[in-house]
């Protein structure tokens, strides 16, 4: 589709919550306090499960972003925002105002490519 002004207009094919997505597609339970020991092993056992490599050190966020990889990216033809990551996953973005445990971050993906990530900025990090 083109506009008016010549520009090429692609619909947005949806927005999905990173990890309710991740917990639908790849029928997980993920514990809820991703900071614990219980979380982690849950996620490195979950890659295993399915096969996905996570070199070391396998971290929380590392084996999150393992899976999100393996089953939302790759679902991402048409444009798409994967959105609301944990705290865990970005260190440098605000908590969500509403969702406790994430934060305000999306990544745009079309044809399983991502194209922006963004968030919003932590103007006040503890150090």
């Amino acid at each position: 589709m083109i506009d008016e002004l010549g520009m090429v207009k692609i619909p947005l094919k949806s927005t999905l919550p990173l990890l309710s997505e991740l917990e639908k597609m790849a029928n997980l339970n993920i514990p809820k306090d991703l900071a614990s020991d219980e979380a982690n092993k849950y996620l490195a056992d979950a890659c295993a499960k399915f096969e996905i490599k996570c070199p070391p050190p396998q971290t929380t966020a590392r084996l999150l972003d393992k899976l999100v990889g393996h089953f939302l990216e790759e679902t991402c033809v048409d444009p798409c925002f994967i959105m609301d990551h944990p705290e865990i996953m970005s260190p440098l973005a605000k908590c969500h105002r509403s969702k406790p445990g994430l934060t305000e971050r999306f990544e745009l993906f079309i044809n399983k490519h991502e194209l922006a990530n963004a968030y919003t900025e932590l103007n006040d990090p503890v150090v």
